[in-house]
């Protein structure tokens, strides 16, 4: 939205007013695959941008903080609400994030491991199949964004015969959940930094909004692209 100066105080902001439709309502899950597909990219290119490029982050991403907006003379848009909850992210903590990220994708345990570690929530003395452990699942989360041939997830499995991901049929989160459940890694479980969890819940967020807009398209190229920019 625009901010109206002249009616905004120190304690009242104006905006103006933005026409849009909830991600699942009818209007939204009626446009052609084509269209769905690019509001999904928008939406991630949307976060690495928020995390590579801005170190800022809106990290409350409930769909009453988004809408749709549909013209019939324009492409579909994605309209922004509520600023209210955007973090700002220093340094010392982005750069092993990001670290994290790039050791992710060149399939990099150890690389995912000490970023784990600078970020606090894993401990270099604890032992090595419970680092190991806590490492590929972090490499997990990131299946959506990987390369299709990466050893470290089953990513082809969830793509179709062009390679596009399909967001809302990869059941992530579950396969996620189980793999932490049926490993020891729970007992060792450090409460992360309140950084890496608004960071957490906002992925989480993008993810969900792709799969219920039902985009099915590769992640990979769009991470490709921020990987190197230096935080």
């Amino acid at each position: 939205p625009s901010v109206y100066s002249r009616y905004s105080t120190s304690k009242v902001l104006a905006t103006s007013y933005e026409e849009g439709v909830h991600v699942a309502s009818e209007l939204a899950q009626g446009l052609s695959q084509q269209e769905r597909n690019a509001l999904g990219q928008a939406f991630l290119e949307l976060f690495l941008n928020e995390l590579f490029v801005w170190h800022e982050m809106q990290t409350d991403p409930n769909f009453g903080n988004y809408r749709v907006r549909i013209n019939k003379s324009k492409s579909p848009q994605l309209v922004l609400l509520d600023f209210g909850a955007v973090q700002r992210y220093d340094e010392s903590f982005i750069k092993p994030v990001c670290e994290m990220i790039q050791s992710s994708y060149h399939n990099d345990l150890k690389g995912v491991i000490q970023a784990g570690i600078a970020l606090d929530f894993m401990h270099e003395d604890w032992p090595d199949y419970v680092l190991e452990t806590f490492g590929k699942v972090c490499m997990a989360v990131l299946e959506p964004l990987a390369r299709i041939d990466s050893p470290a997830v089953c990513k082809a499995d969830h793509c179709d015969e062009s390679g596009a991901y399909l967001w809302a049929e990869s059941d992530l989160p579950t396969r996620i959940a189980k793999t932490a459940a049926r490993s020891a890694v729970s007992r060792y479980f450090k409460i992360p930094p309140k950084e890496f969890v608004f960071l957490n819940r906002k992925l989480v967020g993008v993810y969900t909004f792709i799969s219920v807009i039902g985009a099915q398209f590769d992640g990979e190229p769009h991470l490709r692209r921020f990987l190197y920019i230096k935080p």
